[in-house]
């Protein structure tokens, strides 16, 4: 249905919508109806009834409830819902069980509506994954150890560069650009100081990985190598912050966890940074794990891991991080990483990244796709697109 004649209908006194479209729509939310009828401002008996198709909201409560449930008002005058929900039910809870928020399962669907585009795009134009299905050869290696060389492999990144970026932001950027160019979508997304770390979507053309952007870019890297590992298994993970040492998490969590440290740190690195500080004196476990996570630009986490799987930290120096530590991942950031003056474009390129964003513009320019589409996927006017396009230039 046309916006126009949605806002139409919706316009001319008490709301017609579909009750079975608002009742799988708040399913599909994550909340519960006492929790839209609070966020709505509406009561929860008025908001049952509506589901029901005993009353009709007004224009008012509709357009609120339409907000919270981050659905376009013309999704609600479907003549049936659809039939599967919006999103994996392996992305409805973070690895460990924790359930996800509200917000957290919108930025799941708001990722999947790009990672949809993007997917038919690269399948319409018979563009070979091949660097995705050697991603998913990967993943029968029979160690950890050569699981990390033979992503390091595929990422192209030497072992020599790694962390002797100038910044934080530049490795996490390199990092990301590497993945990008194996046809990997990467997005960050603010998912909340309480949200997940990231989540990773498979797709038989275009996997996913988004980043949670309230973490640092050094803990940003660590998540990164983790939901690439997850990939490599040709599944959708959703990843909290869990103690990856700890007995509660999933093995496989632990496992992406370890893997994700060999990517960062190669072993032969590790070691000859190692040696260097043991002639330079001694080190107490917390003040070798810094040393480590400052030379390789990774997170206290992904150093910890490291290093306790050489024997050279005791076990407990991950905990003792967690407790000392508890928000060492989610400082309070500027708007960009270039600080608070970042432009809408800028803003636009962080958020989506390069690969889709490249991916979207190539297929307007072929006529795959229409200027409109772009417009309404990168949240751009017009005047705007010279100036993105230039930006992310060729991959």
């Amino acid at each position: 249905m046309a916006q126009s004649e949605a806002r139409r209908r919706a316009a001319s006194g008490p709301v017609g919508l579909s009750p079975r479209v608002l009742e799988w729509a708040l399913a599909d939310s994550g909340m519960d109806a006492a929790e839209l009828a609070e966020r709505a401002h509406v009561t929860p008996e008025a908001l049952n009834a509506w589901i029901s198709g005993d009353d009709r909201p007004n224009r008012t409560q509709f357009a609120e409830v339409a907000k919270e449930l981050a659905r376009p008002e013309e999704f609600f005058f479907l003549p049936e819902p659809p039939r599967t929900p919006s999103f994996p039910a392996e992305l409805r809870t973070a690895a460990d069980g924790t359930p996800l928020t509200h917000k957290d399962m919108v930025a799941i669907r708001r990722a999947r509506h790009i990672q949809s585009l993007v997917s038919w795009i690269v399948e319409d134009a018979q563009q070979p994954p091949e660097s995705v299905m050697a991603l998913r050869s990967i993943a029968p290696t029979p160690s950890e150890d050569a699981a990390s060389e033979r992503f390091r492999d595929w990422l192209g990144l030497p072992d020599s560069y790694h962390g002797t970026s100038a910044s934080g932001h530049d490795a996490f950027n390199r990092r990301r650009e590497a993945i990008e160019q194996n046809g990997v979508i990467v997005m960050q997304s603010r998912l909340g100081r309480d949200g997940f770390r990231g989540f990773s979507i498979a797709d038989a053309w275009v996997p996913m990985i988004v980043i949670n952007r309230q973490e640092t870019p050094e803990a940003r890297s660590f998540t990164l190598m983790h939901e690439l590992s997850h990939l490599a298994v040709g599944g959708s993970s959703s990843c909290a912050g869990v103690s990856a040492i700890a007995e509660r998490a999933p093995a496989i969590e632990r496992q992406s966890d370890r893997i994700a440290s060999r990517i960062l740190i190669p072993r032969e690195d590790l070691l000859r940074e190692m040696l260097s500080t043991r002639q330079s004196g001694a080190l107490e476990d917390l003040q070798l794990i810094r040393r480590i996570a400052r030379r390789f630009r990774v997170s206290l986490r992904a150093s910890a891991i490291a290093l306790i799987d050489q024997g050279a930290v005791h076990r407990s120096a991950y905990g003792e991080i967690e407790r000392t530590h508890p928000a060492t991942d989610y400082p309070q950031m500027t708007e960009g990483d270039n600080g608070p003056r970042e432009t809408r474009v800028e803003k636009r390129v962080r958020e989506l990244g390069r690969f889709v964003i490249h991916t979207i513009i190539d297929a307007e320019r072929r006529g795959r796709i229409t200027e409109r589409d772009v417009l309404d996927y990168l949240n751009l006017d017009r005047d705007s697109l010279p100036e993105i396009a230039k930006a992310v230039g060729g991959l």
